[in-house]
């Protein structure tokens, strides 16, 4: 029996669904097993929560005379999606005691904003960028003091945000620790609830690694800076920088 040109595509389409999906189901389920074997265990994520934990207590601690201040984590390890290579993305939050302020820098906020600051403290992201080195220096002098380093503590405070890095003294993992925006608190609990949302086996592979590059003076954390010379800055927003891990 001749068969007919439509039969043969017919009979082709036919034949290629059948390929296609079983190309398919072997590429998800390679995927899938990709995904489960960068995904972090019960165990790393653990780990890293005691880290947080340990640097928050000593921060706290450390810079309790100044204000309510502490550790507060954002990134890939509030989402879920770290990888054993992941940094651990750390900021610095909470709020300085106005009365504790040095005069010039108190000065500067009340003349940035027009009037002498309202309440008994201000949430750190008024401060201005000099302020927040200084801060960071304190960070540092923690780690130092409760060896919770292992090694040199990269300082990059000419950076347009400054940053510190570090290698935490007992699992290894590299910490980047900033004094937080105004969106940190914000970016965290929203990549967090972006990623509950987001169901299937390739989730985890939104973080793949990238080739590693040197620490530059452009490297910042995902926020954008709010300094007190900013005539943008909007002085009535403050949010919530309370401890939440």
């Amino acid at each position: 029996m001749d068969v007919t040109w439509a039969q043969a595509l017919r009979a082709y389409e036919a034949e290629r669904a059948s390929h296609d999906a079983g190309a398919s189901a072997a590429l998800e389920y390679a995927l899938s097993r990709l995904a489960d074997a960068l995904a972090p265990s019960a165990g790393a994520t653990a780990a890293r929560g005691r880290v947080v934990a340990a640097i928050h207590a000593a921060v706290a601690q450390a810079l309790g005379g100044l204000g309510a201040m502490g550790i507060e984590p954002y990134g890939s390890y509030v989402s879920g999606f770290f990888l054993p290579s992941s940094d651990l993305d750390l900021a610095l939050a909470g709020r300085y005691d106005a009365s504790a302020l040095p005069r010039d820098v108190y000065a500067a906020l009340a003349a940035e904003l027009g009037h002498a600051p309202s309440g008994a403290s201000v949430p750190l992201a008024l401060l201005d960028r000099e302020s927040h080195v200084e801060l960071l220096k304190g960070v540092a002098r923690a780690l130092e003091r409760g060896r919770l380093a292992r090694g040199y503590i990269q300082r990059v405070f000419r950076a347009r945000v400054p940053i510190m890095t570090f290698f935490e003294a007992t699992t290894g993992v590299a910490c980047d620790v900033s004094v937080a925006t105004p969106g940190t608190s914000f970016k965290a609990k929203a990549r967090t609830a972006r990623a509950r949302a987001r169901p299937g086996a390739l989730s985890p592979l939104c973080a793949a690694p990238r080739r590693p590059r040197p620490l530059s003076a452009a490297d910042v954390p995902n926020s954008t800076p709010f300094p007190l010379n900013n005539p943008s800055a909007n002085p009535t927003l403050e949010t919530p920088h309370a401890h939440s891990s």
